[in-house]
């Protein structure tokens, strides 16, 4: 089994300088937080780091915007952590071009439902961007 260095990071004003940073030692994949009002699965921590990141004015137009400009900069592969939210309200088709065109490799929505997650994989795969599901204790073996 292989093991990966995958580090969080809240979107921030330092984005950038962050995940360069985090990319020139060591990390596989760096997970790039979206803040969001109503973080439901995010533990305190997480949901701390949001409610600052959201103060300072952190918004997915400004995640885009930072990996769109310097995103090349980061010399490994960057998923997104979101909610569906995020997502509806910017518009699913939207979005997934946004990311292919920003570099993003996935996606980690926690409220997304796995029926929907089927959905959206089949809808937008030609994007090239993942759909990464989480699975926790008590996921029915079906899934």
């Amino acid at each position: 089994m292989t093991k990966l260095f995958i580090p969080y990071i809240m979107g921030n004003k330092d984005l950038i300088e962050n995940a360069t940073l985090l990319s020139e030692n060591g990390a596989d994949i760096i997970e790039i937080g979206v803040p969001f009002s109503d973080p439901v699965a995010d533990g305190p921590v997480i949901m701390e780091a949001g409610q600052q990141a959201i103060k300072q004015g952190i918004t997915i137009d400004y995640i885009f915007e930072q990996l769109e400009k310097h995103g090349n900069q980061i010399k490994c592969q960057y998923v997104l952590m979101t909610y569906y939210n995020i997502i509806c309200h910017y518009g699913e088709q939207a979005f997934f071009e946004k990311c292919r065109d920003t570099g993003v490799y996935g996606l980690i929505i926690p409220d997304l439902p796995f029926e929907l997650s089927q959905r959206l994989k089949q809808q937008f795969s030609h994007y090239g961007v993942k759909i990464i599901s989480l699975v926790a204790m008590t996921t029915d073996d079906n899934v």
